[in-house]
């Protein structure tokens, strides 16, 4: 992905790539990976004409993860703000090491300098730029835009199968669970009567 004249303000989400560490450690090897490279630190500081001399690269994997929804507060208008949960099981990797290797070798080729995610790198919590929700999932239009089956409602033909039906930011990219719940909402539509099969 390449942002055209205009998009320099992304550049305050990148920083130098951090694949070190977890939790506590993490914001500390960071630090050390800018001592390490303080040349690469400053590039990354400078905004101006960022978002034309930059790719931003996406990776996309075929490992399987698993990740859950769950509710995370209410609020006092009875909005329920949602987070994620890796499966212990099958949790995502982090980082993705083909990610960082694929951005070296790239960035030695075309004399680049490598950035990372700044969240990733600082925190160890992988980004997203998928927008997401809307017309999320509820028990009734108080507290929701459709159904269980994907219907608006109030508008029984109206159907919303696409992103915005997620309710929270996956931190994957939302692609197969979008074709899920499409997938979902539509073998709830009945076969039109012609083409029902004879009884």
């Amino acid at each position: 992905m390449i942002y055209g004249k205009g998009g320099d303000g992304v550049s305050m989400l990148f920083t130098v790539p951090n694949e070190r560490g977890s939790g506590a450690s993490r914001p500390l090897h960071f630090a050390l990976a800018v001592l390490r490279r303080p040349g690469e630190a400053l590039r990354t500081l400078r905004p101006v004409g960022w978002s034309r001399r930059t790719v931003i690269l996406l990776v996309m994997q075929a490992i399987d993860s698993s990740i859950t929804l769950r509710p995370k507060r209410r609020m006092p208008d009875g909005t329920v703000w949602l987070t994620t949960e890796p499966d212990p099981s099958k949790p995502p990797p982090r980082p993705i090491p083909a990610a960082y290797d694929l951005a070296r070798r790239l960035a030695a080729r075309i004399g680049g300098t490598v950035q990372g995610s700044l969240f990733e790198s600082v925190l160890g919590i992988p980004g997203s730029a998928h927008i997401l929700g809307g017309a999320v999932i509820g028990s009734g239009p108080d507290d929701g835009v459709i159904d269980s089956r994907g219907h608006v409602f109030g508008y029984e033909q109206l159907l919303v199968c696409d992103g915005s039906a997620v309710p929270a930011n996956l931190g994957v990219n939302p692609s197969l669970t979008i074709a899920a719940l499409a997938e979902h909402t539509m073998s709830h539509v009945p076969p039109p009567a012609s083409a029902a099969p004879p009884a």
